[in-house]
């Protein structure tokens, strides 16, 4: 199992997700992502490689704290049409980490073990 979630790991791929859409309600309502205060700035992991502070998914973004080693900050568009959802299928979660960050900085499921918590984001993927 395992071995499973690495090899996920190694070849998950986000650079197609465009990520949070400010003008996801139309031309007339743009909303912004919320952006994280001056002073906790150099707390905010930058994806590797970049000095990006934003995490893009698909249809959602998050902004993730180090110091806490969770999302701080999060934007998703959210359809509420079950018509429209992509996968109608009941879905079997696998959190994975994501190689975009450190994996030091990032909880793993020890973490949760035993808190009544299930591992789980800010935004989840589902709902996008």
């Amino acid at each position: 199992m395992l071995a499973e979630i690495k090899k996920l790991e190694d070849t998950t791929d986000f650079s197609a997700g465009k990520g949070y859409q400010s003008i996801f309600l139309g031309s007339n309502f743009h909303i912004s992502l919320p952006q994280p205060r001056q002073s906790i700035k150099k707390l905010i992991a930058k994806v590797v490689g970049t000095d990006s502070l934003v995490l893009k998914y698909f249809n959602y973004n998050t902004i993730f704290l180090a110091l806490r080693m969770m999302p701080i900050i999060s934007g998703i568009n959210v359809d509420g049409d079950p018509r429209k959802r992509k996968v109608n299928a009941a879905r079997k979660d696998t959190s994975l980490r994501d190689t975009r960050l450190s994996f030091d900085i990032q909880l793993e499921d020890a973490y949760y073990k035993g808190s009544g918590f299930d591992r789980g984001y800010m935004s989840r993927r589902e709902d996008a």
